[in-house]
């Protein structure tokens, strides 16, 4: 990461603008305060939890629409997380289950906006 990198994350209050150093110190932070819920661990096992994504980002990652994928995921034929109104792709399955289906629609590519 360059100089001066900022994230955008969202949050429940709104956007919040945050550079790598304070994001490393709120998860220091937060494993202080929270210290069994290790932060992106899981609690069983200690193993990493998958970082899930929104259908966007997902459908950035490997060229596809997102509409594609959340069809996918009504139909329960993609695996996804659902939180509330919420559905979530962990990238590393939705990569095993793309490898592994033929009905990948040429259509569904979207082309990344500038």
């Amino acid at each position: 990461m360059s100089e001066g990198t900022i994230f955008v994350l969202t949050s429940p209050y709104g956007p919040l603008a945050m550079t790598p150093d304070e994001i490393r110190d709120a998860l220091s932070l937060a494993s202080d305060l929270l210290p069994a819920a290790d932060i992106g661990r899981d609690d069983a096992s200690g193993a990493e939890r998958p970082h899930l994504m929104d259908a966007r980002e997902v459908a950035r990652l490997f060229g596809i629409a997102p509409t594609w994928l959340l069809q996918r995921a009504r139909e329960r034929r993609i695996p996804h997380y659902r939180a509330g109104k919420h559905v979530r792709f962990d990238p590393d399955e939705v990569r095993e289950f793309l490898a592994e289906t033929p009905d990948r629609p040429a259509d569904s590519i979207e082309t990344p906006r500038p």
